[in-house]
């Protein structure tokens, strides 16, 4: 089977790349990680065989062979003052994990599905590391915006100013994600682009 051929496939089963981001519950720290699941073959067949049995899904519940999650939390506490209430001690934490295929290739394997397969980890690990920035940025911006908040006449009134802004600044920075993962195919025209120039 060519390449092309077992690109078409691999990629009309499964989503290359998806992100999954929601708002933190209470109980979820600031960190990353990267996990990985392990496929096999020693041949494209194999190979494929072993990655439509991704054990990943994007939000839309569709197989996915990479997947980038994360979430952010916005956490503060209204500071009465002379003036109004304010916040203090704001703190915005993400938390994200990126989940990638691991090849266990065997001993004696083509050069050239070798270099298949690194075209294809570095072009899906460069598509996930995107999202991983785009979690980056809307942290910063959730941050930046609180920041930003003028006092409010009472601590309620802060309060729900706080929690509106940052879920806007949340919606705005998802939509922004969601729209990279459409333009890029989910990672489709990023993987095809660097099989493509192999």
């Amino acid at each position: 089977m060519t390449r092309v051929r077992l690109l078409v496939l691999v990629l009309s089963a499964l989503l290359p790349g998806v992100a999954n981001a929601t708002v933190c519950p209470p109980n979820v720290r600031a960190g990353h990680s990267v996990d990985y699941y392990e496929v096999s073959g020693d041949s494209y067949e194999a190979l494929e065989s072993s990655l439509d049995r991704s054990p990943l899904s994007g939000s839309n519940g569709v197989l996915a062979y990479a997947l980038t999650e994360w979430c952010v939390r916005w956490v503060y506490v209204p500071w009465r003052r002379s003036h109004g209430c304010e916040l203090a001690h704001i703190t915005v934490i993400l938390n994200s994990k990126i989940t990638l295929p691991k090849w266990v290739a065997p001993k004696h394997i083509s050069s050239d599905l070798r270099g298949w397969w690194e075209a294809f980890i570095n072009a899906a690990e460069s598509h996930e590391n995107q999202h991983l920035e785009n979690a980056r940025a809307t942290r910063s911006a959730i941050d930046e915006a609180l920041r930003r908040l003028e006092p409010a006449p009472t601590c309620g009134a802060a309060l729900r100013e706080a929690d509106r802004t940052a879920r806007n600044v949340y919606w705005e920075f998802l939509a922004k994600d969601q729209k990279f993962d459409r333009d890029t195919g989910y990672g489709r025209k990023d993987i095809e682009a660097a099989l493509s120039n192999r």
